[in-house]
């Protein structure tokens, strides 16, 4: 796109500064707009290609594989083993405010993906520098989890779907399911 917006552009800067068109001809009129236009979108283009992959790496984000839970943020990503885990799930809060409803009569809930470390992971991890910026201390939906756990906040509640299908396709035993966790006013989390 960028080579095609390119070369529109000289091509039609070109032909107007060698004189073929007068600048009364329409012909004239069209070339300018024609020039303009694919200059712009050559500029845009550019821009594009040069900040678009930069921001894609600036956004936290998680995967599951065979492997683990990956924690990723930036350009910098780390793993915690299904053996250091306790448990996996996802919670939602509903805010005690009067609830927003979506369009179809639902009440909207934040959802986040929590992964529960088993104790001394974070003194062994080799990277939990990067794993302290996910780190939350709750209570534990269940009393023999413990209270330290990773919470990456969903920014779509569908993907809880396909996460839920991985984490029990690798680790079945690992799965909390679905739960609400407690409203805490300090933090509006």
């Amino acid at each position: 796109m960028t080579i095609l917006c390119g070369t529109l552009a000289g091509f039609s800067s070109y032909v107007l500064v060698s004189g073929d068109f007068k600048p009364a001809d329409s012909a004239f009129t069209i070339g300018v707009v024609v020039s303009v236009a694919g200059t712009l979108l050559t500029v845009a283009a550019v821009l594009a290609l040069v900040t678009l992959p930069r921001r894609s790496h600036s956004q936290p984000a998680i995967a599951v594989d065979m492997n683990g839970v990956w924690w990723v943020h930036r350009r910098n990503a780390t793993l915690t083993t299904w053996q250091d885990l306790a448990g996996v799930g996802t919670s939602y809060k509903i805010a005690p405010q009067p609830h927003a409803q979506s369009s179809a009569g639902e009440i909207r809930r934040a959802f986040a993906f929590e992964a529960y470390l088993r104790e001394s992971v974070l003194d062994d991890h080799p990277h939990a520098q990067l794993l302290r910026a996910w780190l939350v201390t709750d209570e534990p939906p269940h009393p023999d989890l413990p209270k330290q756990r990773l919470r990456y906040f969903l920014p779509v509640s569908g993907v809880r779907k396909e996460l839920q299908r991985m984490v029990t396709h690798y680790a079945p035993q690992l799965w909390l399911g679905e739960y609400e966790r407690d409203w805490n006013p300090l933090t509006g989390s």
